[in-house]
């Protein structure tokens, strides 16, 4: 039997992973190398980056060490910078702290699909804003910064070739970037250490031959990425072995401006004349592989770009790792790729999603969000659901999922929508093997973007939301991003006025590759993800609502009736036993008014029944009758012998509240926080070792509060 290692506290505490859609616009710039019109956020131009910045510095990252914020909420990087050379800033600092967004603790994982990423042994430009130490941060550094502009904040170096690229900037020569920022500051640099590694890259390149590899062909020409497909390159000047070798690919993330470096553990063989490795999704600089050229570059720093495009059709995230025991030790670890599965998390099959305070505000929202929804769930089985809404106005790692609208200062500038994916992994003691899940997702959408709801087409600026939210669901689906304009739903861009509403063939490939992974047993014994078959697709849309005559009117929207041939609505009392209440031709309108409703709550759904004789199912929803929410009962009153009274306080979403038991002379003798949820069980309150007599039960929440007798026999 494996042995397992598992390292979190609850159950479903969570780790982070944010990967964003994001607005695009038509600019040029002198010295940035645009691909295309859509870009997935806005330029900083060198000038603003340099004004900004306290401090301009090239340097080296030497160590780095994940750590929580001091509420347990999130996870930061320490990262530690040898200085070479300061541009701007005074002081003569030989190492500083540079904090970025994410990161790993254990087997924790936050990813931040926006945010600057940063690898031990890294070299480049810094542009950074001075702030106060935390006092949580790892090392005990002086000077602790934060990039300015996120990845904008970082120009970086590639030694081999002596060339330096921003996100939206290339520099053929690392002197350029010298000069672009001494013709800015009228200044020059001051130097603090002298960087050996490039130093030893000029002299090398001196020396070197003029025989560069060339990349005669490679095979198959579409593969997917992430998925341990196998591609073979072919031709010469490779190198007998790899040495510091690498294999590049255009990054999709930026629509393939940059390439991305294939991971350390991607590689299979490696000859002068033939390399074959795996396709990766993500990169060893965090980049995601791409449709586009191939490069090579040998261990002596020269490289060749193929003449052929590669096609990447969907990509599989996976998450690269460093497995370092004693990370203190300055001596790197071992790099891991592992692929992420889904799991039943809400003992359910799968995942229950709620809609936040905002979202509650808007329902053209959250329609369109049910029809993305829909459209994923039919196409591969996964299993979501929509749940009871709930009061959270922001995300947190707090086993909740939760769709929300936000302000762009924290959804970011330009940024349309952004999907936080949090991980959990477990351990194989005896092999090291890392297997990760999916244990949380997150949604933030941004309030300042003028939507389309829908059905109708976007126009002017609008942007569509129905197509934002099938990307991002997409990224939940632990899909990446790909470069396949007017095809997939997962092209890294979208513009206004243009929507695409049907996922293709190529996102549909690659979500079912992803459930195939997540249907087989893990190492973990996390409990298996179930596919949701008897979803009934054509309803996007089931809503109920009581009248003012006390019945229950329920609506719904489907895509098309042509195959189906009446509707059977079911009602239970608790969501599991159902009973037949009426029946609606597919025919007639799509309603039904239950003129008799249960008392307190109720589930209602509908079985659709097909002319050829098959049935499927609809979602449940849950209807509340309004007179009873938040009403707040006791029972038995006075309490008997098991010295136990039981609590009802029907809630149409999670709400916390907190109850506090006085005695007659106003001291508290018993105090509980709880969160009454949709399923509206009872709650117990044990009155065990108190003594007989009359006591105060103070409620609160945010929606109220009372109080009420208690009588203790």
């Amino acid at each position: 039997m494996n042995q397992l290692y598992s390292g979190y506290c609850s159950l479903f505490t969570l780790t982070r992973a944010r990967l964003w859609l994001l607005l695009f616009v038509n600019i040029w710039l002198v010295q940035y190398a645009l691909a295309g019109t859509g870009r997935h956020m806005l330029p900083l131009p060198l000038e603003q980056r340099l004004q900004a910045s306290d401090l301009v510095v090239e340097g080296e990252v030497i160590s780095k060490r994940s750590f929580w914020d001091e509420r347990h909420e999130n996870i930061y990087t320490s990262n530690i910078l040898k200085v070479y050379k300061v541009f701007k800033g005074s002081g003569q600092p030989e190492q500083l702290e540079i904090i970025t967004e994410g990161g790993t603790v254990g087997l924790e994982k936050h990813v931040y699909s926006v945010g600057l990423k940063l690898k031990t042994g890294e070299q480049g430009m810094f542009f950074l804003k001075q702030q106060q130490r935390r006092p949580v941060t790892p090392k005990q550094v002086t000077l602790s910064t934060r990039p300015y502009g996120s990845e904008q904040g970082f120009i970086k170096y590639d030694i081999r070739t002596k060339t330096a690229t921003g996100v939206f900037e290339t520099y053929n020569t690392i002197e350029q970037v010298y000069q672009a920022l001494t013709s800015r500051t009228n200044t020059n640099y001051r130097t603090i250490a002298v960087n050996r590694e490039l130093q030893q890259a000029r002299r090398n390149a001196d020396a070197q031959s003029p025989m560069a590899p060339v990349i005669a062909d490679f095979s198959p020409k579409t593969i997917s990425g992430g998925t341990k497909s196998v591609l073979t390159i072919t031709g010469t000047g490779f190198g007998v072995t790899r040495g510091s070798g690498a294999v590049f690919f255009r990054d999709a993330d930026d629509g393939g401006t940059s390439f991305t470096e294939a991971p350390e553990d991607a590689y299979l063989s490696w000859t002068n004349t033939q390399i074959r490795m795996y396709v990766p999704s993500t990169g060893a600089d965090g980049g995601t592989a791409g449709t586009g050229e191939i490069k090579v570059t040998a261990s002596d720093g020269l490289s060749a770009t193929s003449v052929a495009k590669i096609t990447i059709p969907y990509s599989y995230t996976n998450l690269y790792e460093e497995d370092d025991d004693n990370p203190d030790d300055n001596i790197p670890g071992v790099f891991k790729t592992g692929q992420p599965t889904l799991i039943n998390v809400d003992g359910q099959g799968g995942y229950t999603i709620r809609f936040g305070p905002s979202m509650q505000n808007n329902p053209e929202a959250q329609k369109g969000f049910r029809r993305a929804m829909n459209s994923w769930i039919c196409a591969t089985g996964v299993n979501w659901k929509i749940g009871a809404p709930t009061t959270k106005a922001k995300p947190a790692s707090d086993d909740e999922i939760t769709i929300v609208f936000g302000p762009e200062s924290d959804v970011g500038e330009n940024v349309l929508a952004r999907t936080l994916s949090r991980y959990r992994g477990c351990k194989v003691l005896s092999t090291g093997e890392i297997s990760w899940w999916l244990s949380e997702f997150d949604m933030e959408i941004n309030n300042s973007v003028t939507w389309q709801y829908g059905p109708g087409p976007p126009a002017g600026n609008q942007f569509d939301f129905e197509t934002v939210m099938l990307h991002e669901l997409g990224h939940a689906h632990q899909l990446s991003h790909v470069i396949l304009p007017n095809v997939a739903v997962m092209h890294y861009a979208l513009e206004n006025e243009k929507f695409y509403r049907l996922l293709s063939s190529a996102d549909i490939e690659g979500g079912n590759f992803v459930m195939s992974r997540s249907l087989q047993p893990n190492i973990c014994n996390r409990p298996l993800i179930v596919l949701k078959e008897d979803r009934a697709c054509e309803i996007t849309v089931l809503e109920g609502e009581f009248t003012p005559e006390a019945n229950v009117l329920l609506t719904w929207e489907t895509s098309s009736e042509a195959d189906i041939s009446r509707y059977v609505i079911e009602r239970s009392a608790d969501g599991r036993n159902f009973e037949d209440i009426g029946t609606v031709p597919a025919s007639a309108a799509n309603t039904f008014t239950d003129t008799d409703p249960l008392p307190g709550t109720s589930y209602y759904r509908l079985r659709v029944v097909y002319k050829n004789g098959e049935e499927k199912y609809s979602d449940d929803v849950l209807i509340i009758d309004p007179s009873l929410l938040y009403v707040f009962e006791v029972g038995p009153n006075p309490v008997g012998a098991d010295n136990k009274f039981m609590i009802t306080f029907l809630v149409d979403r999670d709400t916390p509240a907190q109850l506090y038991l006085y005695d007659t002379s106003g001291r508290i003798v018993r105090s509980l926080e709880v969160v009454f949820t949709d399923v509206n069980l009872p709650l117990e309150f044990d009155l065990s070792g108190v003594s007989s007599g009359l006591y105060i039960l103070r409620w609160q929440t945010n929606a109220g509060s009372g109080t009420t007798r208690i009588v203790k026999l």
